[in-house]
């Protein structure tokens, strides 16, 4: 898990509220939430360059807890959801895994 922001769980989830690439969030305690998010269509373009057979890998999920919020690292994302994916593949989206974590770290600034 790569931590991309800290601070209280109120003041995470008021920073996140507003931004226009927030799908849903789901509270799942009081101190702890889902919030999905839209890569921006530059990050998200990749799909096309790899195949679109896994829909399950976007949204990007956030998880906030106990005022962290913590991504799963996106090499490792993109690794479980193209399971069958090759080196060569991988290769040609090399900069995607960056791009996602500066995009989460961004989402709440």
């Amino acid at each position: 898990m790569i931590e991309v922001a800290k601070d209280s769980h109120a003041n995470l989830m008021a920073k996140v509220a507003p931004k226009k690439q927030l799908l849903f969030t789901l509270k799942i305690s009081d101190k702890r939430s889902l919030v999905g998010f839209q890569l921006s269509n530059r990050t998200a373009k990749f799909v096309t360059k790899i195949g679109m057979e896994n829909a399950g890998l976007l949204p990007y999920v956030v998880l906030v807890e106990d005022g962290v919020t913590k991504i799963l690292d996106p090499k490792y994302y993109i690794a479980i959801m193209y399971p069958m994916l090759k080196m060569s593949q991988f290769m040609k989206i090399s900069t995607i895994p960056g791009a996602i974590q500066k995009e989460a770290i961004n989402l709440f600034k």
